[in-house]
């Protein structure tokens, strides 16, 4: 299985960079939110003769591009994997603003900063940072974690808890991206030894727990300020699976018992998301569409919960990568998602969630320490 899936991330690292790869950026369309998400990406996707001049560079794809090529090239030994990942690097710190953000790929959230977004670039710098030691990339990460603190904040969440904001602007809680922010804060810490980043962490893994629900799952997003809207479904198991890998990555640096004891909860629950083909279900509430890169991180998820010794999940994650291999086109790259609306499909290629796909495959190949 291993060297099917290391195939498989070279074929789709080729395909990047040969079709999205420029002058250090993964560009191209997005499947965008709100009407974009809904409509208007199959009708671009069925008239894929007209430019649609809708390219973008999403900065969480680019830390996972980073990210995977550090991966590949502690694999393969190859250069061209480490000269990629510098390259990218440089797009993202030139590209950075002088308030420490980056700017937001989605028209439609222009006015807005996306934590996810500032969360991936500078983990995608901590991560040439600490193949490198260039201090350029550390000095980008501190840089966001001071727009994260400052300008982002957090909300209070009972006498002990708080989550991060989404925005800039605040709006209800979303506990996927507290699981990011308390990655990246690991990270950060380990990296610079900046120890009082412990606090937000511990308030954030305590935001996390209080909301787990009983059979493990996190909802989406909760009421916050003078947000008022609950939505405990949405995505579930790919979120959940997210959540799940940035607890991992945080135990592995802290060795956090709180950390464990979520991500368990975590694990049980998305390990019902794979059905018997091997696809994730799109939510609790729908069987699908099936997106791949929904697929791929709920078996890279499982995998780690299995290393983790949260329970034997091996099977199930090699069914998840088996399903993922084999939608890969001759090409390299792979479809974004089919069975939307029970007959549409949507076959453009979007670099950012590929990427994601590509970290997944290469770590699972042996790219991961």
């Amino acid at each position: 299985m291993n060297e099917r899936i290391l195939d498989s991330a070279k074929r789709l690292h080729r395909y990047l960079r040969d079709n999205h790869l420029d002058k250090g950026a993964l560009r191209g369309p997005t499947p965008g939110v709100r009407w974009n998400l809904r409509v208007w990406r199959f009708a671009k996707g069925y008239l894929s003769f007209v430019p649609w001049k809708d390219d973008c560079v999403c900065y969480q794809g680019q830390g996972y591009w980073i990210a995977a090529n550090w991966l590949l090239h502690r694999l393969t030994k190859e250069d061209e994997y480490g000269r990629l990942a510098l390259d990218a690097s440089d797009f993202v710190l030139d590209n950075q603003k002088d308030d420490g953000s980056w700017p937001n790929p989605m028209p439609e959230r222009r006015h807005l900063v996306t934590t996810i977004e500032g969360i991936w670039a500078g983990g995608g710098l901590l991560s040439t940072y600490r193949r490198t030691g260039d201090k350029r990339c550390l000095e980008g990460a501190l840089a966001w974690h001071r727009f994260m603190t400052e300008n982002i904040g957090y909300q209070e969440h009972g006498a002990d808890g708080a989550a991060i904001n989404y925005f800039n602007v605040p709006r209800g809680k979303v506990p996927n991206n507290s699981a990011a922010a308390i990655w990246f804060l690991s990270e950060l810490e380990a990296a610079s030894g900046e120890v009082d980043l412990r606090m937000p962490a511990s308030k954030m893994l305590a935001f996390l727990a209080d909301v787990q629900t009983e059979v493990g799952e996190m909802p989406y997003e909760l009421p916050g300020g003078s947000y008022k809207r609950k939505v405990p479904h949405y995505q579930c198991f790919q979120y959940n699976a997210f959540q799940l890998i940035n607890l991992y990555y945080y135990w592995k640096t802290t060795k956090s018992p709180d950390a464990q004891s979520i991500a368990g909860g975590i694990a049980s629950f998305i390990a019902g998301g794979l059905t018997e083909s091997g696809a994730c279900r799109y939510s609790c509430l729908a069987r699908g569409p099936h997106v791949i890169y929904h697929t791929d991180t709920v078996a890279y998820a499982l995998s780690r919960a299995s290393r983790w010794g949260l329970g034997d999940y091996r099977e199930l994650a090699d069914r998840g990568f088996s399903w993922t291999l084999d939608r890969q086109r001759p090409d390299g790259g792979f479809p974004f998602s089919f069975g939307d609306y029970m007959v549409l499909r949507d076959n453009r290629s979007y670099p950012a969630t590929m990427a994601m796909t590509l970290f997944h495959l290469a770590g699972e190949a042996g790219g991961e320490p």
